[in-house]
Formats: structure tokens, C-alpha cells, sequence
């Protein structure tokens, strides 16, 4: 993905990816509870870029090897099948953790 590289000259840990979809109970809660939060606002935005993303979109995606691939197609091989799902990449350029579902706020920080 382009933008990792660009996170990691900026000194951030890496990127986040967010995949939710409209009318989606899960993805509000963590939208209007978690993100709420301005500590784990703040703690996100010093450490990672985040992007969202619908997960059944046909949008243009390059993955982190620079295939050329569509959202939809992405979050099938990355075996997305829930929403929310939040995809943490690092410096290696590797998925370093995958959570789905809505947690409490103090979970996304660990």
C-alpha cells in the first residue's frame, strides 16, 4: 500500500485499515464510543494513518506486495468477514493484527 510507506517516513508505527459498511451496528459503536475518546484519538493518530474503506466496495486497491487489486477482492483474501474489522501493517510491510468486531477502547490500546 502506498500510504504505509508514507506513514512510516512521517515516524508512525504503521497503518491502520478500517472496513465497516452502512447500517452496521458494530461499526457505530466503535465509530461513536471508541473513537470518541480524544486519549485514543490522539494515541492513533501519533502512532498510525488510518484509512477506511467499505468492505464489499469495488474501489482500486494496491496491496502491500503492489498488486493491483479491488477492496472487495482484498478483504476476501485477508478473510475480512465481519465488520468491523481493523487491519494494523507495520514496517514490514506484513499484517501484524486483525481485529474484528467493536472492543472497548482500552483494548485497542494493548
Amino acid at each position: 500500500m502506498r500510504l504505509l510507506p508514507e506513514a512510516l517516513e512521517k515516524g508512525k508505527s504503521g497503518i491502520i485499515l478500517y472496513f465497516g459498511q452502512p447500517n452496521c451496528a458494530y461499526c457505530k459503536a466503535i465509530m461513536g464510543e471508541n473513537l470518541s475518546k480524544p486519549y485514543l484519538v490522539e494515541y492513533v493518530r501519533r502512532h498510525f494513518d488510518v484509512i477506511g474503506m467499505k468492505v464489499f466496495s469495488n474501489e482500486d486497491l494496491t496491496d502491500t506486495d503492489g498488486r493491483a487489486t479491488t477492496v472487495k477482492e482484498f478483504t476476501e483474501r485477508e478473510k475480512v468477514l465481519f465488520t468491523p474489522a481493523l487491519l494494523f501493517y507495520g514496517k514490514d510491510r506484513r499484517r501484524a493484527l486483525k481485529l474484528r468486531g467493536s472492543y472497548p477502547a482500552y483494548k485497542m490500546m494493548t
